[in-house]
């Protein structure tokens, strides 16, 4: 570089984007304090309300099916199903639960207990036996999923700068 600067001090050629990132920060910022965040409101908030219904109803259906039968307390939980999920991929967790990869998380971690109705789902992948492993290949085969595809952790690339 004929400037004099080293070239290791070179501004990167991507650092427009900085100033891009920090616009559409400062965007979000003022939309939150108007009270306008597109991720709290309007079509976020239908799909987020929609979705917590149908939480709701699903776990109405199932209470209604065992009664008062269930008496299973969350350290049966704890105890039984929480450490055998610690190997369990959280995407695996949220396809067998319809829970969140958020919630899912807290689930692994042992912040959160998931409603009972989920706890048959989490046991069998916990297990790691064969009946598991053929839930998963049934769910991937109706999903359409090739074989290569099949919980397979997302390839990551990284990029250099020489």
């Amino acid at each position: 570089m004929g400037s004099g600067m080293p070239a290791h001090a070179a501004p990167h050629p991507d650092s427009s984007r900085d100033g891009a990132a920090a616009d559409g920060l400062a965007a979000l910022a003022k939309q939150r304090a108007t009270g306008t965040d597109p991720a709290h409101g309007g079509e976020a908030g239908r799909k987020r309300g929609k979705r917590n219904a149908e939480h709701v109803a699903a776990i109405e259906r199932w209470e209604q099916q065992r009664g008062a039968a269930d008496t299973a307390h969350p350290v049966d939980f704890a105890r039984g199903i929480l450490p055998r999920l610690r190997s369990v991929p959280l995407s695996v967790m949220a396809e067998a639960t319809g829970l969140s990869l958020g919630y899912c998380s807290f689930v692994r971690r042992g912040q959160k207990v998931p409603h009972r109705r989920h706890w048959g789902s989490l046991a069998r992948l916990g297990d790691g036996t064969k009946a598991a492993s053929e839930e998963r290949n049934a769910r991937n085969r109706a999903a359409g999923r090739m074989a290569s595809q099949r919980d397979s952790p997302p390839m990551r690339l990284q990029a250099f700068r020489l």
